[in-house]
């Protein structure tokens, strides 16, 4: 499975008896949009000290959580709610520069086989950027790393295969054209449904820090920018 930690999560109804499809998935849509909830929050937290007054925020969030992306993973009850929400809760406690961190990497790594790539190329950004934390940000990418390695290693010894059967199964026929125009044809249209789902939210946090930062100190300016 792509998403262990999903398929944990699923599992404790069925300890009281067989619950049917119908119940999975009704279980699975109540997962994901528990996850929405705790996006909200999560949000909600990280933008608290950069976005003045509670309106422009509440709206903010909301216009988020109510984007198609969010209402069609919740119809589906699928993980990526999960993923989402734990993301920015990374980003969270990767300011605090939390013991909580690695443990929610390792959490991460579970629900989304991509994580490690999403994560890698933050973390390996981060080192480069943020010099007074690269202690730090090297921690993070050493469990990063092993995390992924036990779990690849896992996977392997009890499936027979370094990859998650949905990755696996995407690789094949038909899921891959072997005609080269509608493979780049299939790329653009990826990079415009993207878009769908991040333009505008990267739109509106652009101008929301960009507001933020010009009512800051300019001494302040400088330590966030640097």
């Amino acid at each position: 499975s792509s998403s262990l930690g999903f398929a944990a999560l699923l599992a404790p109804p069925f300890a009281f008896g067989d619950i049917g499809f119908d119940g999975a998935l009704l279980w699975s849509r109540l997962l994901s949009a528990a996850f929405v909830v705790a996006l909200a929050a999560a949000v909600w937290t990280y933008l608290r000290p950069w976005v003045g007054g509670t309106v422009k925020l509440a709206l903010f969030v909301t216009l988020l959580c109510a984007l198609p992306f969010f209402t069609r993973e919740v119809v589906n009850g699928m993980e990526m709610t999960a993923y989402a929400a734990g993301m920015v809760c990374f980003l969270l406690l990767y300011e605090r520069q939390s013991a909580l961190t690695a443990p929610l990497i390792l959490l991460l790594l579970l629900f989304r086989f991509e994580a490690v790539i999403h994560l890698g190329i933050a973390l390996a950004l981060l080192y480069a950027i943020e010099r007074n934390d690269r202690r730090y940000v090297l921690r993070c990418l050493v469990v990063l790393l092993a995390g992924f390695a036990v779990i690849t290693l896992c996977r392997y010894l009890y499936f027979g295969d370094f990859l998650p059967n949905t990755v696996r199964a995407k690789m094949s026929p038909p899921y891959t054209p072997t005609a080269v125009m509608h493979v780049i044809g299939l790329r653009i249209r990826a990079v415009r449904e993207i878009l769908k789902v991040i333009g505008i939210p990267l739109v509106v946090a652009g101008f929301l820090f960009h507001q933020r930062l010009r009512r800051l100190p300019e001494a302040r300016q400088r330590r966030l920018l640097r």
